[in-house]
């Protein structure tokens, strides 16, 4: 396995990437953006940049400029490229090869000189949308039909070679941001910013089926929602779904509206999902191989059926993934897959022959599409045509780039069932990647809670959009550090560091940075204000090898943050700091028990309220947890199945304070009908809701949260009264007889008292309003008397 990231086809900070495409063949890769600041599609050969010591005159095969190119797609079975372009489907044609032009440098404008390959436009499909094309898709496998999206809200169908448009399909309420036809060409799948995904049958070009659930509350919050179907046709990965507030990619079985699996662990929307193209067999089964794109720069690689997580790819971009492509080697057996970024740079990854399993042939698959759904698929085999040549190395030998071969480590997977029955499945393993050509590491033990961070050349930070952090290496070996401004370009300013920067994240205010000490074999904190590049304490020595590094802003006040340091054992360290102060309110907390194998840590912040700071910590599963001081331990403040809270809260009564502000924050509302159902149906209803009661008075106990105490307290009491609970009576009185002991006690130590009333006068208040609840109802009546 190898990772390459060409940075002679970078488009600069600039500049940006939409999509990428290799074509069947593999001997072309199409980049579609902003290049120079002007829109164009550029054609590279893909042996120049999978080998690193092909002639650099021979790189870029063609240059097209055109406007606003959003999406690129080569055919199956014609030397076709499909380019969506504002109202446009624009199809271009190869109409010649000139072997003897090798010398175009990669940054030539189309109207300069002669190109190795010449494309000319062959048809503008100017009918049928009125609006930008967002995405297009030739159907398998011999280019039957050709689709294409828009923010119009329609899809339109051309059938090819003749290039009319057969029909457009109307349903979809929002922008369609993503087509995918299945593999034998059958079935058309569409995902729309209105939450829906359609299927559509090229049969009678009907909606088959509408799937809601898994994008229930997801925003309009990407470019692209760019969906796939497995090579086996079984089911079709989606973008942008969520499990709870959690982005997953969600498996919908073919022919059902049936979630199978939710792919978790990013940490933002899901852009892209992209199956290789064929069939793997692994140990005699056949499997399929999947790669998901998100915003938060991670590529996730995963064997399916059964599903299992290979690794993640992270921070080797500067911003989000757009587009991915596969390309299959059929005479090697090497599979390469193309990743771009709107950031201008894409990246390449291969595999060699037998690491990821054994593909079926297109005979064999042909025949596993007769078997599995009766049809009869003739898959074509394409020549090279147009003069094109076979792939060489400049010396007119033929060349294929040597890998260095990683065996990938599949272990067993892992993943968790939902109530529903769903499967939700995490990556075992975590790489995190650097720019250039750079050989990943054999493997990662999946038994490690936490995999130790690698060096990377150079790190790039944004932050809001307004400057850009990046690190680099000086000829001097001294490590720099650069805060630019995003407009200007400028340097605002520099500091220097004597080991390689491990690790850097930032607020508006600060910045994290740990460097390794590669002679002392170990890792060091520093802290620098944002504005002006200086440090702000000593360097910190830490005690661990690093696994991650968080930094978030504190809730309640920006020039306060909170830096988390996660060593490879699942130690935690939190510092809390401002520009002159800095504290450590946990210092080597295990967090093992927190993380179960499926799960990730999403944030960890510092709840700053009511004279009082909790660490609080977010987790994959769905769980925010707030460390105890005074018991230094973690509890729960928030699950998210904590469903009963609707049923439990008084209409007219409304929780305010810090556990109300982490729900809203973090947590989210949870509208899945089984639960509801479950709740309703359950023999055992009154006694749900009193536990959950129970649990939120502890809860804003941890908080030191007064009002939400007293608040939570009092609905439980009028809760227990209005019960047909048998063991109501002996609740109440055990309720006021604690509140009596604190009203008629001689000293409360505030120190040791786990109850967050401070004083007598709070707790008679509490009382009465206990006993005027009481009061309404006649069994309790009694009990009222017992206490006044």
């Amino acid at each position: 396995m190898k990772l390459i990231k060409p940075e002679w086809i970078e488009h600069g900070p600039k500049e940006s990437l939409s999509s990428l495409h290799i074509n069947p063949e593999g001997i072309r890769v199409a980049l579609a953006g902003k290049y120079n600041a002007v829109d164009c599609i550029r054609i590279f050969r893909l042996a120049s940049i999978l080998d690193e010591n092909y002639q650099t005159q021979a790189r870029l095969l063609c240059r097209i400029d055109t406007q606003c190119p959003l999406c690129v797609r080569f055919s199956y079975t014609n030397d076709i490229l499909a380019v969506a372009s504002r109202q446009n489907v624009l199809l271009y044609h190869l109409t010649a090869t000139n072997p003897n032009v090798t010398n175009q440098p990669v940054q030539s404008s189309s109207s300069f000189g002669d190109f190795p390959e010449t494309w000319r436009l062959r048809s503008s499909l100017s009918t049928g949308h009125v609006a930008d094309v967002l995405d297009i898709a030739w159907c398998p496998p011999n280019d039957r039909y050709l689709a294409s999206c828009s923010i119009d809200n329609h899809i339109c169908i051309y059938a090819w070679p003749s290039a009319v448009l057969t029909t457009t399909l109307r349903g979809h309420t929002g922008l369609v941001k993503g087509l995918a036809w299945d593999p034998t060409g059958l079935l058309l799948a569409s995902q729309s910013s209105d939450g829906t995904v359609k299927v559509w049958s090229s049969t009678t070009w009907k909606c088959e089926q509408t799937i809601k659930e898994p994008f229930d509350g997801c925003a309009e919050s990407t470019s692209f929602l760019r969906l796939d179907w497995s090579p086996d046709g079984t089911m079709f990965t989606t973008a942008h779904a969520k499990n709870n507030t959690f982005p997953v990619s969600a498996c919908i079985i073919r022919g059902s509206s049936t979630v199978d699996a939710e792919f978790v662990g990013h940490r933002r929307e899901i852009t892209c999902a992209r199956f290789l193209p064929r069939i793997l067999l692994i140990n005699g089964r056949r499997r399929c191989l999947l790669a998901i794109g998100s915003k938060d720069r991670t590529l996730s690689l995963w064997l399916t059926s059964p599903r299992q997580p290979m690794c993640i790819i992270n921070d080797f971009f500067a911003s989000g993934i757009l587009d991915i492509s596969w390309y299959l080697n059929e005479d090697e057996g090497l599979i390469t897959l193309g990743v771009c970024s709107p950031d201008g740079a894409c990246a390449f990854i291969t595999f060699n022959k037998g690491e990821l399993g054994t593909p079926l042939t297109q005979p064999e698959m042909a025949k596993f599409y007769s078997d599995m759904y009766k049809v009869n698929i003739v898959i074509p085999t394409k020549t090279i045509t147009n003069g094109s040549t076979p792939i060489t190395n400049g010396n007119g030998h033929s060349h294929h780039p040597q890998q260095t071969t990683v065996k990938a480590t599949l272990e067993n997977q892992t993943e968790r069932r939902l109530g529903d029955g769903r499967r939700c499945i995490k990556p075992l393993c975590v790489i995190r990647s650097s720019t250039s050509s750079i050989t990943l590491p054999s493997s990662i033990s999946s038994t490690a809670l936490f995999p130790p961070l690698k060096l990377q050349s150079n790190i790039i930070r944004k932050i809001n959009n307004e400057y850009e952090l990046r690190t680099e290496k000086s000829s001097d070996q001294i490590y720099i550090l650069s805060c630019i401004h995003e407009q200007t370009k400028l340097a605002q300013w520099k500091n220097v560091f004597q080991s390689p920067v491990l690790a850097m994240q930032a607020t508006k205010h600060f910045i994290a940075l740990v460097t390794l000490n590669e002679t002392h074999h170990c890792s060091e904190l520093f802290v620098l204000e944002r504005q002006s590049g200086l440090r702000l304490y000593s360097n910190i020595v830490l005690t661990q090898t690093l696994a991650a590094l968080y930094i978030s802003e504190n809730t309640n006040n920006i020039q306060r943050a909170t830096i988390s340091i996660i060593y490879i054992t699942g130690l935690l360290s939190v510092f809390d700091i401002t520009r002159n102060s800095m504290t450590c309110p946990i210092i080597d907390i295990n967090i093992s028990h927190l993380l179960p194998p499926h799960a990730s840590i999403v944030d960890i912040f510092t709840l700053n309220h009511i004279n009082s700071d909790t660490v609080c910590l977010i987790t994959s599963t769905g769980h925010l947890y707030g460390f105890d001081n005074m018991l230094k331990h973690w509890t729960c403040l928030f699950h998210k199945h904590d469903f009963v809270s609707d049923f439990a809260l008084p209409s007219d009564l409304i929780s305010s304070g810090p556990l109300s502000t982490l729900t809203k924050s973090h947590g989210a509302t949870i509208n899945d009908d089984i639960y509801q159902k479950t709740l309703y149906s359950s023999p055992n209803r009154e006694l749900l809701v009193s536990a959950y009661l129970e649990t939120q008075i502890q809860r804003s106990r941890v908080l030191h949260s007064i009002r939400e105490y007293h608040f939570w307290l009092t609905s439980f009491v009028r809760f227990l009264a209005s019960s047909s609970l048998n063991d109501k009576s002996l609740k109440l009185k055990s309720i006021l007889d604690h509140i009596t002991e604190h009203v008629h006690s001689t000293s409360i130590n505030s120190h040791t008292s786990l109850m967050p009333l401070k004083s007598k006068d709070e707790y008679q208040n509490l009382l009465n309003e206990c006993l005027t609840i009481l009061r309404n109802y006649d069994d309790t009546s009694t009990l009222v008397q017992h206490y006044e």
